[in-house]
């Protein structure tokens, strides 16, 4: 899961932007083209989990917050195996917590089947 370097971005986001762009316009969030700047700049990183699935994160000393996150073919195997070895991955990085916001409510109950609390809820208004 060693992310990708700002060099190697070109080749691999191709590959990754029409999901990006997908989970963009039904869900919200950051753009293709904010993405991959994000990525670009080193702002957020992009990981390969089990080469079915990626996730793009933003990190702080203790937490890896997903931005994005989806299985390459648009169905994943074995969820559990993925959230299982994105743990394992952080840990090493010395983080002690992953965090994601999503709008969809549904996500409540996945989440919290995967070891996932509510800690806080963000709603907006644009003006």
């Amino acid at each position: 899961m060693t992310p990708f370097t700002p060099d190697e971005i070109g080749d691999v986001f191709p590959i990754i932007e029409p999901t990006i762009n997908r989970l963009y316009l039904d869900f919200g969030g950051y753009s293709p083209e904010k993405m991959r700047h994000l990525l670009e700049i080193q702002a957020a990183t992009l990981h390969i989990a089990d080469g079915e699935s990626f996730f793009i994160a933003q990190w702080s000393e203790t937490t890896c917050h997903i931005l994005a996150a989806a299985s390459l073919s648009g169905h994943t195997k074995d969820f559990n195996q993925i959230i299982s070895d994105t743990t394992a991955f952080v840990k090493q990085l010395g983080c002690s917590k992953i965090t994601f916001t999503s709008p969809r409510e549904g996500w409540g109950r996945v989440a919290s089947r995967i070891g996932f609390h509510v800690e806080s809820i963000t709603y907006a208004k644009e003006v």
